[in-house]
């Protein structure tokens, strides 16, 4: 059997009549949809889905719901039309975003709004390949890369001010 990551995985978008809509991924888009309606969910179909490798997908559904995160209603829902989210899935599917794996480990999931974006700014930044993995490396048990970031430049910050 093929492993996850050599599988094709899809993004989608779920609506319901009137909206919102659901921006995600799976493997088996179809098989969602039925799922929701088990759960509960009256009225669910699927508006699109489109093909990303499955090395990369999470990361493009990260930078989607990044795109839309000032309409987040709550989980993977957001209050748009159908025409938005496939805007914002198109945006994600260029060559240009799809080859800058490191971007997307940069974009908090929407789970953690408060950890250092509700006050706080977003630096979008390009590491040379191999960073993420340095990166990941580096981290302390339970560390999170933002933590680390922010610690690494206040600490740069004072050894600076010691050498003037």
């Amino acid at each position: 059997m093929a492993e996850e990551r050599d599988l094709c995985a899809y993004l989608y978008v779920l609506g319901v009549p009137g909206g919102p809509h659901k921006i995600g991924y799976s493997y088996r888009p179809e098989a969602r949809v039925k799922a929701m309606a088990r759960e509960g969910h009256q009225g669910v179909f699927l508006a699109g889905q489109w093909p990303v490798g499955a090395r990369i997908v999470q990361a493009a559904e990260r930078y989607v719901h990044w795109i839309l995160r000032d309409r987040h209603l709550k989980n993977e829902w957001f209050n748009v039309t159908r025409d938005e989210a496939e805007d914002a899935v198109r945006q994600a599917m260029t060559p240009e975003v799809l080859n800058s794996l490191d971007r997307y480990d940069m974009i908090p999931p929407l789970t953690q709004p408060d950890k250092g974006l509700k006050y706080g700014e977003y630096v979008r930044t390009k590491f040379p390949a191999g960073t993420r993995s340095r990166i990941v490396a580096a981290l302390n048990p339970g560390e999170q890369q933002a933590d680390m970031f922010r610690e690494a430049v206040e600490a740069e910050l004072r050894r600076r001010e010691k050498a003037r």
